[in-house]
Formats: structure tokens, sequence, C-alpha cells
């Protein structure tokens, strides 16, 4: 291997010429420059191009980035001088191997030298000079007496982000974010614990573990997804959120994250917005039953008003907005809507982007919109007595207002709307109906089978004539779970003169909930029990959806 001479490879790899090799080591002779950095000078051949070649020649790895390969404590195991002087950064130890980066793999010189110094065996891992170098100010500018603890934190953050920007830990990052997408996860949690860092996937609503990964990596895992995300990565001690947007060839996911600490590290949630590829935001498409369906094209076709949808998050409250959008949007109406975020985009709708930093509210943006000259509006989120007010003054003035709140049923949100300051008066003249939704699994049709149901679940479910239900096995394709996707069921009650006049009488929510189940309403438990009767969700699903909302 010693007699390998560099011109000779180039060469033969007709990278340059022979007349070219002479030509360098003519000015080699002169100038006393190494000759893969006269060939560089002579624009015959990039450097990259250069250590390409040597790496594969010789057998040896390539790196443009050694800085994310560095061990901590290396720079104890060679001395300051020796790297600096002979321009090689030490890696990392393995098997009892020393491996090094280098620009130049045939100076053997040097890495016999290092073996006599470390009693290490040494393998150079190939490495731009520019890279090296500056590995070498970052790595063993600890090293100096006279640096300040400030100037340590900074090359420590310098070291940080440039092992961050490496291959692997981008990869990684997008091979987590991939995954999640690719079983249809909604959000992914990246938990520290005392000795790994736990990656869980919420699918269908449940939490699962899906990696466990070193410890070590958390850090790096972690401000990678703050920078892409617009965080501050110096600042571990406060919550942050963020946002950005993976799109590459087949993949486009726009992601909001949010970070917390921990006294194990930060912790971050990663919310994958429109991510279930099963959705399609249409009525005639979305899996929820006729008689809804009916309903909700009934409420689409009111000129104006209000309609509150309600559920906690993650209940596909956006998804059915969106639905009604798709009814309600055409070329002879002005669809507006204000959202945090725009989960998805559509032709033919305005949609605007809540910037509090920019000093755009929910509130202040419907102000706006208002001057817009708008048949339609949609509002994310009733946050606040303001923009519940011009919420309620936009539907009374004409306009038909879609939005959302978080209450447990949908004769609650009526309240919570006069709690928060409006007059019952205006509640009762404004809105026309109330909705209210949740996302029930369903039983995987590969393997589910028949099972005999309790008196108590008969009990719970009002039907003393439900003497079978179905509940999945498990199987790969529900991934040993027994369910495979989720259904929507609703509650949904229109407001007519009778319960208009006990809002506005200041009637309690119990009092209108007895009125309206008199009336052609549907109620949450009423639409999961035709699921389990149809045998599409588990009793076990139907026992957590009415526990929650009771």
């Amino acid at each position: 291997m010693k007699n390998l001479k560099l011109g000779e490879l180039l060469v033969n790899d007709h990278l340059i010429t022979q007349e070219q090799l002479d030509d360098a080591l003519e000015i080699q002779r002169e100038v006393h420059k190494k000759l893969g950095q006269i060939f560089i000078e002579m624009q015959l051949i990039s450097e990259n191009e250069l250590l390409t070649v040597l790496a594969d020649k010789l057998g040896f790895h390539y790196s443009e980035q050694p800085l994310s390969l560095v061990e901590n404590g290396i720079q104890d195991v060679v001395s300051s001088e020796f790297v600096r002087a002979n321009k090689i950064l030490p890696l990392y130890i393995k098997n009892g191997t020393l491996y090094a980066a280098t620009n130049d793999p045939l100076d053997f010189a040097t890495f016999e030298d290092l073996s006599m110094i470390t009693g290490l065996d040494t393998r150079p891992i190939v490495s731009p000079l520019s890279k090296i170098e500056q590995g070498i100010g970052v790595v063993y500018s600890f090293t100096d007496e006279n640096i300040s603890e400030a100037d340590k934190l900074s090359i420590q953050e310098e070291q940080l982000m440039q092992r961050v920007d490496s291959a692997p830990v981008v990869k990684l990052v997008n091979q987590i974010i991939s995954n999640a997408q690719s079983l249809n996860a909604s959000d992914i949690h990246i938990e520290p614990e005392e000795d790994v860092t736990k990656i869980r996937y919420r699918i269908d609503g449940i939490l699962s573990d899906q990696m466990t990964l070193k410890k070590e990596l958390h850090d790096l895992i972690t401000t990678r997804i703050k920078i892409i995300s617009g965080m501050n990565i110096a600042e571990k001690r406060s919550p942050q959120d963020g946002a950005f947007r993976i799109q590459t060839d087949f993949l486009r996911i726009d992601i909001r994250a949010s970070s917390i600490p921990t006294p194990k590290g930060e912790k971050i949630v990663l919310r994958l917005l429109g991510s279930d590829r099963n959705v399609q935001y249409e009525l005639s498409k979305i899996d929820i039953s006729d008689t809804i369906k009916d309903k909700l094209r009934k409420i689409s076709q009111v000129p104006n008003g209000i309609l509150l949808l309600t559920g906690p998050t993650g209940s596909g409250k956006t998804t059915t907005l969106y639905s009604l959008l798709h009814e309600i949007a055409t070329r002879e109406r002005s669809v507006v809507t204000i959202e945090d975020p725009v989960e998805k985009q559509f032709d033919g709708i305005t949609q605007v982007q809540v910037n509090p930093r920019a000093g755009l509210t929910f509130a202040t943006g419907l102000r706006s919109i208002m001057r817009q000259d708008p048949d339609v509006i949609m509002v994310g989120e009733i946050r606040d007595t303001e923009t519940a007010t011009i919420a309620i003054r936009a539907a009374i003035t004409g306009h038909f207002v879609l939005s959302t709140l978080h209450t447990n049923d949908a004769i609650a949100s009526i309240a919570r709307l006069v709690d928060m300051g409006v007059e019952p008066f205006m509640v009762a003249s404004s809105v026309k109906a109330v909705l209210a939704q949740r996302l029930v699994r369903k039983v995987c049709p590969h393997c589910a089978t028949k099972e005999e149901t309790s008196p108590e679940d008969r009990r719970l479910l009002g039907d003393p004539n439900l003497t079978h239900t179905m509940k999945g096995g498990g199987c790969e394709r529900c991934d040993h779970t027994g369910y495979l996707g989720r259904s929507a069921v609703f509650e949904i009650v229109f407001v007519d003169e009778v319960i208009q006049d006990m809002i506005a009488s200041g009637a309690k929510a119990q009092e209108i909930r007895e009125y309206a189940k008199t009336q052609d309403s549907q109620f949450l438990q009423d639409d999961i029990l035709r699921l389990v009767r149809e045998g599409k969700t588990t009793v076990q699903e139907a026992r957590r959806i009415l526990f929650s909302i009771d």
C-alpha cells in the first residue's frame, strides 16, 4: 500500500492526463507542496473528487462532516500539538483501533507516529481539510487555559450544531417522521428517560411504543427538530412551539412541534397535520352514517347563523369542518377561514394562518375578514370572549360561521358561550346547530370474532337485546391491536324556536338536553350503539367514549 502513488491513481482513473501529472510534478519541485494540493490549485480536480477517489482505492471510509463522529474525551488521547502539526482529527476508538480524519490517507508516516504515541492501531477516515481544521478548532479549544466559560459554551453549541447537521442525525429524524406517516400516526412523542429515549406514535388515538434509542442521541434529535422548527436551541428551560414541513418527491407533511423541559431532558411532541392518508375531505366519502351525512348537509344549507362543533383534540373536528366547507364552497360564495394552523389547503377558499407574533390572532383576523365581504367564515377555534363576540355578531349580520369549542357535549357549548360573556339573547338568535364529535376505533375486519355481551354491557349501551358483539383477535394487518382505522360518531342538536327561548331565558343545559331528546336530535350514545350493533366497534371502545363524556 505504501507504494501507491497519487498521480498514477488519477491518471489510471482518467481524471488527469500524464501530461498534467508531469506539469504538477514540475511545480512540486519548486513549491514543495503536497501533490494533491497542487492538483486542486491547478483546478484539475476538486478536493471532493480527489478524496473520494483516494478513499475508494484505499478502502477507507469518506466523511464530509468528521466532527459529527467525534467522541467525548477523544482530545485526551492525542495532544493538541500533534493534531495541529499533522492536520489530523482523532474521532473515536473502536475495537482497539483509533480512527482519525485526514485529507492525505497516503501519509502513512503520520499514522505510524500516531500508533506509537497512543499505543493503538490506527485507521484513516478521509475528510476535507477545511472540515478537519474546523474540527480541531472546536475539539481542542477546550484544552486552552485562557478560554472563557462563555466561549466554551459557544464551542459546545457549535460542535452540537455540526453533529446535528450531519447526515445520520438528519436521516434518523426523517425516518422517525416517515415511519409515523406510513403508519397513519397523528402524533410523535420523543420522550427522554434515565438511560434511553423512547419514541411513541399515536395511531388511531392510542399511543404505542415504536423505538428505543440510545440516550446520547436525544440532544441531537431534539436540537435538529428545534432548528428546523424555528425554536431557540439555547433555551432548554422553557416550553417552546414551532412548525416545519418535510417535502420530498413522494412525501409532504406539515408538522407542528412543541417542547417542554423535564428533569431528564426536553420532551418533544410532533403533530403531523393532515397525515391520515385515508381521509378525504368530502361528506360523501368520510366514514359516517347516511343519517348523519343528511343532517350535516342540512346544516350546510343554512344561509346565516353559527354552527358550533365540539370535541377533544384529535376527534376529527377539522375533517368535519373541511368536509362541510367542501359542500358549501361554490363560485358564487366567498369562503374565508382563519386557522391555527392551516392543516390542509383548498382551492377556491381563502385560508388565513394565525400568527400571534405578528399580532394576527383569531379576534384580529376575524375583524379583518369581516371587511373582506365574506359569505362563509370558518374560525378554527373560539378561545376567548372577544373572538366569541365577533363570531356571534358576524352570524347575526348575515354570515354563515363555523367554529369549534372545547366542551364535553353539544349542549354544553351553548352554556360555554354564555359563560364567556356573550349575551344569552345573542347566542339564542345566532346559533343554528351544535355538534359534538368523537373518533371510535373500528374492529379489524381481518381478525374479527364474535363475543357474548355481559348484562352490564347491555345496561351501559341501553339495549337488553344486544347479546353478541364483535372483537378483533389481533393480526399482522392491525399490528395485533384488534383495531384498524377509525369512524366518527356524532351528537347533533338543531336549535329550534323552543331551544332559542330556553337559551334566552337562561335555562340550564340539562333542561335543554331533556327537551332535545324529544326532538329529532342525535346523541353520541345512539351513534356509538349503532356501530356496536353493526359490528364495527367494540363494547370496550363504547365504554371509553361514553365514560369520557359523563
